[in-house]
């Protein structure tokens, strides 16, 4: 268990705040700096410290460029990770006294307002400080999640979070995954991520029902993306959002020689009444034995492919088990996550494919940093906490 940080003042324990913050961008994300300051003013007896590390400008040296505020240089190699780290190796080397700290990024109004809005105040460092507690946004997805054996079932938003300067001092380095991402991934994307990408017209349907295939060289469990005319909304045409289900009926899903597989259908599914309809995207998760042709075989009404359609429509088929190393230390469940997450939920999603393959990897590796850093903290006997129970964002 870690130890609490003390120092004695006219008999109470006295609180000593450094806040490390971390800037890359202006132009997209503002000056955010001052709004911060403006909420941590109104913390009383505490004194504050300001590390603004520029993480786009690694030669900048330690400088004192007001009398409570540091600017220094760091490497964005690792996003905002790097830069924090850079932040305690400042704190550290200039013997800046603090017992906590917070860490925020110019991004930290990016998702609506901040708690330190209403929560700034020395309560909630003594809170940390006492209980040995990381306090910020605590995130869940309600689902068992683990990477390296860690559970990162739930984890603290990092762009904005309280933590006792005695966790960070037991922890060597905030950024997990570095050149370790090999771990999960190879350096290119699979070329066999993309089966199947086809457009159809009426006349290659048989009064709505339509059948495709493509070689699965991949054996054991797959994962299977199905994105059905990701163009299309309901708005457009003005349909509900429960017409949007009658996009596409999955009849059969089969590997040829081996018969139909009875798939667990992980999302994206509803049942209208009794068949697999699907919506924009969907997944199935297929036992392979062997490598062999993916047969599908679906339905679309007829006068849903004409009148919603034009007579045309398109379908694509990831076999997202590809984009992770087999043994990867990473929970299948996980996997599909944050696959979903970036190419269906993310403000600033995108497609995978070797273009963007860079990208992903920079992505995946910040989501694993971010789970990472809670779960470390927790091993190292500090409790997760969120800063109450108004929601911001």
């Amino acid at each position: 268990m870690l130890s609490n940080i003390r120092q004695s003042s006219g008999g109470k324990s006295a609180i000593s705040l450094a806040v490390v913050f971390v800037e890359y961008d202006s132009v997209q994300y503002g000056d955010s700096f001052p709004q911060l300051r403006e909420y941590l003013a109104r913390i009383e007896h505490c004194p504050i410290t300001y590390v603004r590390v520029d993480n786009k400008h690694e030669d900048v040296k330690p400088t004192l460029i007001e009398k409570d505020v540091y600017k220094v240089g760091g490497n964005n190699e690792y996003r905002e990770f790097s830069g924090w780290q850079k932040g305690i190796e400042t704190i550290n080397s200039l013997n800046i006294p603090c017992n906590v700290v917070l860490f925020a990024n110019e991004a930290f109004l990016k998702p609506g307002e901040s708690f330190l809005k209403d929560y700034a105040d020395i309560s909630l460092l003594k809170k940390a400080l006492d209980n040995n507690t990381i306090i910020g946004r605590i995130d869940t997805l309600g689902r068992r999640f683990f990477v390296y054996g860690y559970s990162v079932s739930q984890w603290i938003c990092t762009n904005c979070l309280f933590v006792p300067k005695a966790a960070l001092d037991k922890m060597q380095d905030i950024v997990s995954v570095k050149d370790n991402i090999g771990d999960f991934v190879n350096n290119n994307c699979n070329r066999n991520h993309v089966l199947v990408d086809r457009e159809f017209i009426l006349s290659d349907t048989n009064d709505g029902m339509f059948e495709l295939g493509a070689d699965l060289a991949h054996s054991g469990l797959c994962d299977l993306r199905i994105e059905f005319d990701k163009s299309f909304t309901p708005k457009q045409v003005g349909l509900s959002e429960d017409t949007r289900r009658l996009s596409f009926c999955l009849t059969e899903f089969a590997v040829a020689g081996q018969g139909i597989h009875t798939a667990e259908l992980v999302r994206g599914f509803y049942n209208y009444p009794q068949d697999k309809w699907i919506a924009k995207n969907a997944v199935v998760t297929l036992p392979v034995d062997n490598p062999g042709r993916v047969v599908l075989k679906g339905y679309v009404p007829p006068d849903v492919f004409q009148n919603i359609y034009n007579g045309k429509f398109r379908i694509k088929v990831y076999n997202d088990s590809c984009l992770f190393k087999e043994n990867a230390p990473i929970s299948r469940n996980y996997q599909q996550w944050i696959i979903e997450w970036f190419t269906e939920r993310w403000h600033s999603k995108f497609e995978i494919s070797s273009e963007t393959w860079p990208t992903f990897k920079t992505k995946l590796a910040a989501i694993l940093n971010e789970a990472l850093l809670s779960a470390k903290f927790v091993e190292l006997g500090c409790t997760l906490q969120s800063y109450g129970s108004k929601k911001y964002y």
